[in-house]
């Protein structure tokens, strides 16, 4: 997994819409583990790759059913090891657990929203993660986030793109 990150301007998702082929590149080609994504369907391509928004959508389900979109499936020793590693335990603690429902106007904070995230993103095994925007960097959790990748994933890297 690839962890990119970087402040406004830098290039997310200019790199996001070339790997996913919503862009095409002027010149070269764009691959992923020497296979040029024009080879491969988008649909394949948007499984390999997650893009973390500034401000992800959570449903009136429980909160297990909202990290596990998409098909992902985990137990709950998996789901917590992740929620551990990227600080989001005490998030699922305080929603009452994995199983309660989330309230259709549910109270997780911006922050809060961002962590449970990305544990939804990791629980797909992504080949890419993609974060929008770098504004959590204040509180740490940003940074924190994309560091630990590697203890959560072997062979993880982290790209922090400079504008």
């Amino acid at each position: 997994t690839i962890g990119v990150v970087g402040r406004g301007g830098s290039g997310k998702s200019s790199l996001l819409r070339l790997l996913l082929r919503v862009a095409t590149p002027t010149s070269g080609t764009i691959a992923i583990d020497g296979t040029d994504v024009a080879s491969i369907s988008r649909h394949a391509l948007r499984r390999k790759l997650v893009l973390l928004d500034q401000h992800p959508a959570f449903f009136a389900r429980t909160l297990r059913e909202n990290l596990l979109l998409d098909g992902a499936s985990a137990d709950d020793d998996r789901i917590f090891t992740l929620a551990d590693r990227v600080q989001a335990r005490e998030v699922i603690d305080g929603a009452g657990g994995l199983d309660k429902p989330l309230a259709r106007s549910n109270t997780l904070s911006g922050s809060e929203r961002r962590r449970l995230a990305l544990v939804r993103a990791l629980l797909r095994e992504p080949d890419l993660v993609n974060r929008m925007q770098a504004g959590e960097t204040s509180e740490g959790v940003c940074i924190h986030c994309y560091e630990c990748m590697p203890t959560i994933y072997s062979g993880t890297r982290c790209t922090v793109l400079q504008p």
